[in-house]
C-alpha cells in the first residue's frame, strides 16, 4: 500500500513538473524570439545607417532588388507574416518597395515593422500557437510564422551586408543574440 501512494505522488509531481515546463517553454519562446527581434532590429538599422541617401540605390545586378527595396521588402514581410500571427488581416503600415524612400524612412520602417512583431509576439495566447496560416499552399502554424519572420529578415539582411562590402562599407559588428 506504501509503494502505491509513493507512485501516486511521483505521477501526481510529475504531472505538474511536466504542466509547470509547458508554461515555462511558452514563456521562454516568446522571450527567445522577442530578444532576436529586438537584436535584429538594431542589426538591421546599424547596417542601413551604413548607407549613404546615394548607396540606398545601389543593386549590384540589374536582377536584383536595390538597398531600398530590400529594405522596404524585409519589413512589409515582418509586418505581413506578424498580422498571420496576430490573426488580424490588417496591415498596420503598407510599404511598397518600388517607390522611392529616404534612410530616414527606412530606419522608421525598420523601427515600427520589429516593433509591431515583438508586440504581436507578447500577446499571443498559449492556445492559439498552433493555430494555421496557409502561404503558398502550406498550413505554418504561429511558431513557424516566427522561424519564418527570423529566416526572411535574416536572408534579406544578408544579401545587405553583402551589398555594403560591394560599396566599400564595413558592416556593422553581428548583433545575433
Amino acid at each position: 500500500m506504501k509503494n502505491i501512494k509513493i507512485v501516486c505522488l511521483l505521477i501526481c509531481l510529475l504531472t505538474f513538473q511536466y504542466q509547470t515546463m509547458a508554461q515555462l517553454t511558452m514563456d521562454e519562446l516568446k522571450h527567445a524570439h522577442i530578444t532576436k527581434l529586438e537584436n535584429a532590429k538594431k542589426y538591421t538599422s546599424s547596417t542601413i545607417d551604413a548607407f549613404n541617401e546615394v548607396q540606398l540605390n545601389f543593386k549590384p545586378t540589374e536582377e536584383e532588388m536595390t538597398v531600398m527595396q530590400q529594405t522596404a521588402h524585409l519589413c512589409q514581410n515582418i509586418f505581413w507574416l506578424s498580422t498571420l500571427i496576430s490573426e488580424n488581416k490588417n496591415l498596420p503600415l503598407k510599404i511598397n518597395k518600388e517607390k522611392t524612400y529616404t534612410k530616414k524612412e527606412l530606419l522608421d520602417f525598420i523601427n515600427q515593422s520589429y516593433d509591431f512583431a515583438i508586440k504581436t509576439i507578447q500577446e499571443v495566447a498559449e492556445n492559439s500557437i498552433f493555430n494555421t496560416a496557409e502561404i503558398a499552399g502550406n498550413k505554418l502554424n504561429k511558431i513557424q510564422l516566427l522561424n519564418l519572420i527570423q529566416d526572411h529578415q535574416t536572408h534579406h539582411r544578408a544579401q545587405l551586408l553583402v551589398y555594403a562590402r560591394l560599396n566599400g562599407i564595413k558592416p556593422p559588428a553581428y548583433k545575433g543574440w
